[in-house]
């Protein structure tokens, strides 16, 4: 139980303690999914950085595998690229996924990024 309220406390205190005003439920709510909306986007962010890095990794054991050949370096090379490239599509394969499946027309991105407006 005491999780929980320090979960509520977490994302909901700083908004609320900026605000100044009766906090409602409806206030309450809305600042607990913009923040998990940012906690999504730092969750991008790490996924796009640990991507970056075991991809690289999985490179560096095809170079190692061409100056050492038959070391034994194929195979972690062929599954760090893998895992990587992974890592690097994860947050576009769940963003599309996710406005596939609950944004109807053109409400909007997950990210707060600017979308591109054909009539400008």
């Amino acid at each position: 139980m005491k999780k929980y309220i320090l979960l509520l406390i977490l994302f909901s205190g700083t908004s609320l303690a900026a605000s100044g005003d009766q906090a409602t439920l409806a206030t309450v709510a809305s600042n607990i999914s913009n923040n998990i909306i940012n906690t999504l986007g730092l969750v991008f962010n790490i996924a796009y950085l640990l991507g970056l890095v075991v991809f690289t990794s999985g490179l560096f054991l095809f170079y190692k595998n061409g100056n050492q050949p038959n070391q034994g370096h194929l195979k972690p090379a062929v599954v760090s690229v893998f895992v990587g490239a992974g890592l690097l599509m994860l947050p576009t394969i769940i963003e599309t996924s996710l406005q596939t499946m609950f944004v109807s027309g053109s409400e909007g991105s997950i990210r707060n990024d600017s979308q591109f407006d054909p009539q400008l």
